[in-house]
């Protein structure tokens, strides 16, 4: 008994979800797969298993899971928004219309989702805003955004990751979908001419650390700052201060960047 709730402990289970989900995104379907979402996809599975078979409640706690899972959570957001805030600043490049270009066309898909959204209310006046703000951020495959929403005050985060759950399975699917055949199309056409060598081979040195460390921290602060009554969030203070400290660092210190 003790060796099996050891397998079902938080620990386990997370670790289990996440060489599991790296496999299944690794599984190709007419040369089209899933690659990292395969591990949310399992997740949402995992879950959804411990709640519908009345077995799996003798061996957990789900308060317990709860609590280390929204550590998980937290941490891993971190990292994450913070590795793609540097790496972003790393390239951005306001002097290039593609970049602006990228920047106006991605503004306007959010815009039109969040148009969206606020058209459903009009059809659907008992849908909570915690939980359709979980389905934007689904629908739009943004980590991110789900932990930013979480934060916001009067939201419950469970209807909000409830939201998140339904519509990202479907959110991913299409967009992993969507963007592998545009770049099968762009390849075909000979028209993708970006190395992939500098992306590709990411090196955990060090300095990535402390660029890592220092945007969080910082990001931290700038997030909890609050202008009339509106403030970026821990997430989106990171992204933020991520994207300034790759900014920096390749102006400055261009042999640190964390993309080689």
């Amino acid at each position: 008994m003790t060796v099996i709730c050891s397998l079902f402990s938080p620990i386990s289970v997370a670790f289990l979800v996440i060489i599991l989900g790296y496999f299944l995104g690794r599984i190709k379907l007419f040369n089209i797969s899933l690659d990292l979402s395969g591990v949310l996809i399992l997740a949402v599975f995992t879950g959804w298993i411990f709640v519908a078979i009345p077995t799996c409640k003798s061996f957990i706690d789900i308060e317990e899971y709860k609590s280390y899972m929204k550590f998980f959570s937290t941490f891993g957001t971190a990292l994450f928004v913070s590795a793609i805030g540097i790496s972003t600043g790393n390239i951005l490049d306001f002097r290039k219309w593609q970049d602006i270009k990228a920047m106006l066309i991605g503004s306007l898909m959010v815009s039109s989702a969040f148009a969206t959204i606020k058209l459903i209310p009009l059809f659907d006046k008992s849908i909570s805003i915690s939980k359709l703000l979980g389905t934007l951020c689904g629908a739009l495959t943004t980590t991110p955004g789900l932990s930013a929403v979480c934060e916001l005050k009067n939201i419950i985060s469970e209807e909000a990751t409830l939201g998140y759950g339904c519509t990202y399975i479907f959110g991913v699917v299409a967009t992993v979908l969507f963007a592998q055949i545009s770049a099968r199309k762009l390849n075909s056409f000979g028209l993708n001419k970006e190395s992939k060598q500098g992306i590709c081979k990411k090196e955990v040195a060090l300095n990535g650390l402390i660029q890592i460390g220092c945007t969080v921290i910082l990001g931290g602060i700038i997030g909890n700052i609050e202008i009339l009554k509106f403030s970026l969030g821990n997430t989106g203070g990171i992204l933020c201060s991520g994207i300034v400290i790759g900014l920096f660092v390749k102006k400055h210190f261009p042999n640190k960047s964390l993309l080689k």
